[in-house]
């Protein structure tokens, strides 16, 4: 199982899911409280209790922005890129990236690492077949994007 988000601040948080590489999201949650992840996708709980549920079947990857009420909300479109050749996975945004961590499909850290530039590459030749979820952490936004090796 993956690990969940779980917060009492009153910054709203929004996540928008995303399949294949449509620019328009399948699905929002807005106000989510709590992030869950099992085998079959992922539950999202927002702050007045509302549980949604998305099949990993349906997704490929999701973002995770905190906003506050007096920011501006940034493009999804244009916030980050993630890409994987079969071999490396590829990040980049256009602020410093402060953390990426890779989780199996079992919810297991596989590896963690902080590379604080715009641009990392992770080799994953070592890693065995299978799904993982790649998840970024720049200094106001969490984003996260599923991929197949």
């Amino acid at each position: 199982m993956f690990a969940a988000l779980s917060s009492t601040t009153l910054q709203a948080r929004d996540i928008y899911v995303y399949n294949g590489s449509n620019i328009k999201p399948v699905g929002t949650s807005q106000n989510v409280q709590r992030i869950a992840f099992n085998s079959n996708g992922m539950s999202v709980t927002t702050e007045n209790g509302t549980v949604s549920t998305f099949l990993i079947t349906n997704f490929d990857y999701f973002t995770f922005f905190q906003r506050s009420t007096t920011s501006v909300k940034q493009s999804q479109s244009s916030f980050y890129n993630i890409s994987f050749d079969g071999t490396n996975v590829n990040v980049k945004c256009p602020n410093n990236i402060d953390n990426v961590t890779i989780f199996n499909a079992s919810g297991t850290t596989v590896a963690t690492f902080s590379p604080k530039t715009k641009y990392t590459s992770y080799n994953l030749a070592s890693f065995p077949s299978g799904v993982y979820l790649i998840k970024v952490v720049t200094n106001d936004n969490v984003f996260s994007q599923k991929i197949i090796k």
